[in-house]
């Protein structure tokens, strides 16, 4: 094939890619930005979907936030693919953070009734043991956080790609000459 790699990526490659791009991190960050920004639709599909895909990411639904942002994302006629990228807010360098600040904030919505992770081992059997005291909490907080952080993500996204249609549709028009 005509674009094809000589040699194709093993899965070292692609794990090393995933977490630290070729590129580099900041090039990569402001690619997909920029490829954010040009998707087709209107600004409020575009920031909706962000919006969405940002907000689900503070439930403790893992594994299952990509599906129902793309369920949400559909039914508020939101952009599907800009809602799969607002899903990548969570990621394992945030998770941890996201999950701590839920459970956090939910043991102090509840009064305090939620598992001692301060003095608990953590391990995968602990963890298990005690699900429903960890997701409890998790589940009472994602209820007020997400929705904030939904609106906190969609205004300025909605700002940042209007004006970037509008740029956009500047360079499009035909600039005046001298008058003759």
């Amino acid at each position: 094939m005509m674009f094809r790699r000589a040699r194709p990526k093993r899965i070292r490659e692609h794990a090393r890619d995933m977490f630290w791009p070729r590129i580099g991190l900041s090039r990569a960050i402001r690619y997909w930005w920029l490829r954010l920004l040009r998707l087709p639709g209107t600004p409020y599909s575009i920031a909706a979907g962000v919006a969405i895909g940002a907000a689900v990411c503070f439930t403790p639904f893992v594994g299952l936030q990509w599906g129902i942002a793309l369920i949400l994302s559909w039914l508020a006629r939101a952009s599907l693919i800009a809602a799969t990228v607002g899903t990548l807010v969570a990621n394992p360098w945030t998770y941890p953070l996201i999950w701590v600040g839920l459970y956090e904030t939910g043991s102090w919505i509840l009064g305090g009734n939620g598992a001692d992770l301060a003095d608990a081992e953590m391990s995968i059997s602990y963890l298990l043991a005690h699900a429903w005291e960890i997701f409890v909490p998790m589940l009472v907080a994602s209820l007020p956080v997400a929705p904030t952080v939904g609106v906190l993500v969609y205004y300025p996204m909605r700002a940042l790609v209007r004006k970037q249609h509008r740029r956009r549709i500047g360079r499009r028009l035909p600039r005046a000459g001298p008058a003759e």
